[in-house]
């Protein structure tokens, strides 16, 4: 479309006014003081709700940041366990570790060593256990041989079978 000169007036005539709709405008022209107000009122609570998501978005982000600190932290220990692990591992394939290990932990020892082993004192007063039948005692009672309990089976046996 071409622009119209200033003074001609358009083919299509202008819609009349609704009358339902009073419109007031001020003494400058602009719209009413109450439209104006309502307006100000929508912009100030659209700019309160983009501040208040703003806010939260800067809350999440610092909440984030000091968990991958935290988290940063427990990588780094767990780096650490890592590499004490390997060198615990390496040194436990030597010759040296597993021979310290068998004789401390073990209480094995190698051929040729002398092995010493402590006995504890046994008290004097202390009761004397008695002596269990065994099977070989059982079966001489059943086959009508006694033994007398304090007495081993060797000593119950005749000469005659001792000597043989």
């Amino acid at each position: 479309m071409s622009p119209r000169p200033a003074g001609a007036r358009s083919a299509v005539p202008e819609a009349a006014p609704d009358p339902r709709v009073e419109r007031r405008p001020d003494a400058n022209g602009r719209a009413h003081p109450a439209v104006t107000r309502l307006l100000g009122v929508v912009l100030l609570a659209l700019l309160g709700l983009y501040v208040a998501r703003v806010a939260g978005l800067v809350v999440s982000l610092q909440r984030a940041a000091l968990a991958e600190s935290g988290l940063s932290a427990d990588v780094a220990a767990l780096r650490n366990e890592v590499v004490a692990l390997e060198t615990e591992a390496a040194r436990s394939e030597t010759d040296a570790f597993v021979e310290q290990w068998a004789r401390e932990e073990r209480e094995l020892s190698r051929a040729g060593d002398r092995t010493i082993v402590v006995v504890p004192e046994v008290e004097d007063d202390a009761p004397v256990p008695a002596r269990r039948e065994g099977l070989l005692d059982r079966l001489r009672r059943l086959m009508g041989r006694s033994t007398p309990t304090g007495s081993s089976p060797a000593d119950s046996a005749p000469a005659d079978e001792t000597a043989r």
